[in-house]
């Protein structure tokens, strides 16, 4: 693998969101870095149809990612733990400049996923030309697609009218996929005005790529069923994010971001919200880079061995034992909520069950991952524990 120019071109392939700089972090785990064998890794890229009509497939992402994010949460190989990173791309934006065929990566490959929530919420929805082989083209190009035999690798690619718009042919995209094993799954969505066997070139296109294939309705409005646990839910996020140590240059940055997306989902709906919670439980939301916590139990850093000065302030006035004592209390204090949480995942889910009611009637964009995931990455070798799907 080509660590350095990874490195190095996840630090350039940044992008600007409503004025912010959106960085895509180091995909590499220190132990990748050290050159150590590495975790099992899943790259998934969400390609979605930014046009003016496509308001209620980008409100299913925004909802559903994070029980994608908890579905991938229960994968492994081997005994190990499963790594996740995903990129988000928008195409049929006529905001986008028309030289790059109306496709923009949004945030590229990332473990932060708060950056990936934060680039779902921060889409902003303009009519103009959807060039679907051009937005996967420009996946398969600029993403910093991981070398080894395996990687699961994954594009989904949602959106409406003709796959074949644009000056790009997918012919001409598909053996570069086949050469990258990166499997292509594609989900149509309906709408009135689609022409005679629109869908079935979304459904060859998968085909091809040895993907699956999904219609759905963009504009179906995802069931939010009310539960006894929905407060408890916001009281407990509210005790974890108390848990966490800020540390580094970008630490106030997390901070607030980790808030702003806790809000962005408990707005959305009390599913978002018990979907993001379920993902903070499991072992793939971190911020190994600015929160203390999960930097010693990732091994990222060593309190023994980490320098004084990046610690945060008020730890570098304490001395080793007051410094250790500190830290175990807060880890303590961290797996107690997360237990809690966890828990009260299974109470909704059993819930729902005893009430005969569904967060899921009809195929969706989060279904849809899903179903492709387990498959393909099963495919791979890779186990995915018992769900406790919160979306049921």
């Amino acid at each position: 693998m080509r660590t350095n120019a990874r490195i190095l071109a996840a630090t350039l392939s940044s992008c600007v969101l409503t004025g912010a700089m959106i960085p895509t972090t180091s995909s590499l785990s220190p132990s990748q870095q050290d050159g150590e064998a590495k975790a099992p890794l899943v790259q998934l890229a969400i390609l979605l149809d930014t046009s003016g009509s496509m308001e209620g497939l980008v409100d299913q992402a925004r909802c559903q990612f994070w029980e994608v994010i908890d579905e991938l949460s229960r994968a492994g190989r081997g005994g190990e733990r499963t790594r996740v990173e995903v990129a988000v791309l928008e195409y049929g934006n006529q905001r986008v400049a028309s030289e790059d065929g109306f496709v923009r990566t949004v945030v590229g490959f990332t473990e932060d996923l708060d950056l990936v929530s934060r680039a779902l919420f921060a889409l902003d929805l303009d009519g103009g030309d959807e060039f679907c082989a051009t937005a996967i083209n420009t996946a398969s190009n600029v993403l910093l697609w991981d070398e080894s035999d395996d990687t699961y690798r994954t594009i989904l690619i949602a959106g409406n009218e003709s796959f074949d718009q644009g000056s790009i042919p997918f012919g001409g995209v598909l053996p570069k996929l086949q050469a990258q094993d990166i499997t292509l799954n594609t989900i149509y969505c309906r709408w009135k005005k689609a022409k005679r066997g629109e869908a079935d070139r979304w459904q060859s296109a998968a085909s091809d790529s040895i993907g699956r294939f999904l219609e759905i309705d963009h504009n179906l409005r995802l069931p939010d069923v009310a539960t006894p646990y929905d407060a408890q839910f916001r009281e407990l996020n509210d005790r974890m994010n108390e848990t966490f140590v800020w540390y580094g240059d970008q630490a106030d940055e997390a901070r607030r971001n980790q808030i702003a997306q806790d809000e962005n989902a408990a707005r959305m709906s009390n599913r978002a919200f018990a979907g993001r919670m379920a993902a903070k439980v499991g072992h793939l939301y971190h911020h190994v880079h600015s929160d203390l916590v999960d930097a010693l139990q990732h091994d990222h850093h060593d309190l023994d061995t980490m320098p004084v000065e990046l610690m945060p302030p008020f730890l570098q006035g304490m001395s080793n034992e007051e410094r250790r004592a500190f830290m175990d209390e807060r880890i303590g204090a961290r797996e107690r909520v997360r237990r809690e949480m966890a828990d009260l995942v299974t109470r909704r889910h059993r819930y729902l069950r005893e009430q005969a009611n569904s967060d899921e009637q009809a195929p969706s964009w989060g279904s849809g991952f899903v179903a492709a995931i387990r498959e393909q990455a099963s495919a791979k070798g890779f186990a995915f524990e018992a769900s406790r799907a919160v979306g049921e």
